[in-house]
């Protein structure tokens, strides 16, 4: 090998830690920020899938007069409002949010780590802007 080549071997494997480095400390604050802060539910929205997750995981893809009452109150107690379950037949409520955060957010719900949901959404996020880095570092350049 000549002596050019060792080099750029050198520094691509320089790059490639760089880039993991980058990626890693990504990772640390996208999971401290999810797992770090209290929860909040300012929003009717983080009610709704609050109790979306809590009812789905339960088996309740709708509820009834009396649970929707419950957890309407509940809710108020906290100062909020319960918004997004609709009546959709006699004593039926169902969630009019798309479910698919709610069916993902289930398995942690049942392990008792709904919060851990976003640490996967994060990691999945750390390995996209890997592959992303990854790919810019290996385009040509003019």
């Amino acid at each position: 090998m000549n002596s050019i080549a060792i080099i750029n071997k050198h520094f691509l494997t320089h790059r490639i830690t760089l880039i993991r480095i980058i990626v890693g400390i990504g990772f640390v604050i996208a999971m401290a920020l999810a797992l770090a802060t209290p929860v909040q539910k300012p929003d009717p929205d983080d009610w709704a899938y609050y109790y979306g997750v809590r009812n789905f995981s339960q088996g309740q893809f709708t509820v009834d007069n009396r649970t929707q009452y419950l957890q309407a109150m509940e809710t108020g107690r906290q100062g909020n409002l319960l918004l997004q379950y609709l009546p959709i037949a006699y004593n039926k409520w169902a969630l009019e949010k798309a479910p698919g955060y709610v069916f993902y957010l289930i398995p942690f719900q049942k392990l008792g780590l709904p919060r851990y949901g976003n640490v996967l959404l994060a990691l999945g996020m750390v390995i996209v802007t890997f592959i992303l880095l990854k790919r810019l570092r290996d385009e040509k350049r003019p």
